[in-house]
């Protein structure tokens, strides 16, 4: 009965990749034909009108970008496609192959925002992120810091990282083909903590020197609203957790679930903390038009804590990641401020 239910339920995921694909590829290629057809008339067009509204070429960049987009989808699944014929039968092989897929897809298309859109980035502690078995914990506020593992972990260190997604990503044609052939898994944003953090714990299981795992332990982007309501679900459920996460003002609070359960099964990992600022204007894809990533500057911070160092107790455990969230969360406040006072014209005095 049971491998009968686990047959049917491949069965089900399987329609539902067929019917989501057949929507979703095809969307793909049409939106690169027609981007590279309109070119020679809109990228004109969009300048000039750039220049007359003073925006900063903000929707040329986000035409050339979406273009960009376009092209490493659609070149991801036709890679995607021959590596399934290349490495039929060789499981090893399969995986390392989508594996580096993954990471130049990831990394081209960050670099390419640096480029576009001319983002100023500045990383403390990037040698932090060399080396595995580890968990990987960012901070959340927008689409595109999806990519940051990829250019800051997988991409200069080669760490193949497994993945905890968000369903409503399957939307992208490539992330849906590529991601599922990978050792990841996809996840609703439902704040529930049942039978997924179970599957998010498996992920844990048998880390190598080269593996790690990436969660966002907010569980979804963060919004002043989003955290209001986190706020008042944690007084009614739990009082004493709530109040530490009113000290949280800038994160979304962890969720424990996923998370404690990842600590449980991925012994010998250390954990990597990464907060991040500049990507708070960049939430909606519409802002993304309107000039929110225009040299924009991102300020990463990685913090790595070493396995031996973490708590073994689950209560333990959760007081040391809000210790760490909140820590997470005061370098973001002191990021915040000394950018409203250089914008203010009072240099602060020094950096965080």
């Amino acid at each position: 009965m049971r491998r009968i239910r686990a047959f049917l339920g491949w069965l089900q995921g399987s329609t539902e990749a067929l019917v989501r694909r057949s929507v979703s590829v095809p969307a793909l290629i049409l939106t690169l034909v027609l981007v590279t057809v309109a070119a020679p008339v809109a990228i004109p067009a969009l300048v000039f009108a750039d220049i007359v509204q003073r925006r900063r070429l903000a929707r040329t960049r986000a035409y050339l970008m979406l273009g960009l987009f376009a092209f490493c989808d659609t070149v991801a699944i036709a890679r995607a496609m021959g590596i399934s014929v290349r490495y039929a039968g060789r499981r090893e092989g399969y995986i390392r192959a989508h594996f580096e897929l993954q990471k130049w897809w990831g990394t081209t298309l960050f670099k390419g925002a640096i480029r576009i859109f001319g983002l100023k980035v500045t990383i403390e502690n990037p040698e932090l992120a060399a080396g595995g078995p580890v968990l990987v914990f960012p901070r959340h506020v927008s689409p595109v810091d999806n990519l940051l593992p990829l250019y800051l972990v997988s991409g200069p260190h080669d760490i193949m990282l497994r993945w905890v997604i968000n369903r409503w990503l399957q939307r992208d044609p490539s992330i849906d083909i590529v991601g599922h052939r990978l050792p990841n898994l996809f996840v609703s944003t439902a704040r529930k903590q049942g039978g997924e953090a179970l599957e998010v714990a498996k992920l844990g299981e048998n880390l190598g020197p080269t593996d790690g795992v990436l969660i966002f332990p907010e569980g979804a982007l963060y919004t002043h609203a989003r955290r209001e309501q986190v706020l008042e679900s944690l007084a009614r459920q739990d009082p004493a957790l709530h109040a530490r996460a009113e000290r949280i003002q800038y994160m979304l609070p962890p969720r424990l679930g996923g998370v404690l359960g990842l600590l449980d099964t991925a012994e010998g990992a250390d954990v990597l903390f990464i907060a991040h600022h500049g990507l708070e204007g960049a939430r909606k894809y519409t802002s993304i038009v309107w000039g929110a990533l225009v040299h924009a500057e991102l300020r990463i911070k990685l913090w790595r804590v070493p396995a031996a160092d973490v708590p073994t107790t689950p209560e333990a455990r959760t007081d040391w990641l809000f210790e760490w969230w909140e820590e997470m969360d005061r370098w973001v406040g002191e990021v915040i401020e000394a950018s409203e006072a250089y914008l203010s014209g009072e240099r602060p005095s020094s950096d965080p």
